[in-house]
């Protein structure tokens, strides 16, 4: 198991969060006030020897809706997408049985 520096799990954190204040952007990527706080809060965090998983889920309840993971997006098209495609073969199979 590989065991990764807090500066490289910094980095991959501040890659996972979005700007508040950018649309589009990581924090690691901005260099807003905002993504200034949240990367610091990180790193202060890690020094304090918090987990990964602990510190996403205490920023997003701390910051409540500026904390946004990368990641969410994706996560509500991919469910979007699968909800969808049932629902067009529940139909399809539902005109099939028609004829």
């Amino acid at each position: 198991m590989q065991v990764l520096s807090n500066h490289q799990r910094l980095l991959n954190l501040s890659r996972q969060i979005r700007c508040p204040s950018c649309r589009g952007q990581s924090i690691a990527e901005s260099d807003t006030p905002a993504s200034l706080d949240l990367r610091e809060q990180l790193a202060t965090m890690l020094n304090e020897g918090y987990s990964d998983v602990s510190i996403l889920v205490t920023l997003q309840h701390k910051n409540t809706s500026d904390v946004e993971t990368v990641g969410q997006d994706l996560a509500f098209s991919l469910w979007l997408g699968t909800g969808l495609s049932l629902l067009a073969c529940l139909f399809y199979s539902r005109m099939r049985s028609m004829h």
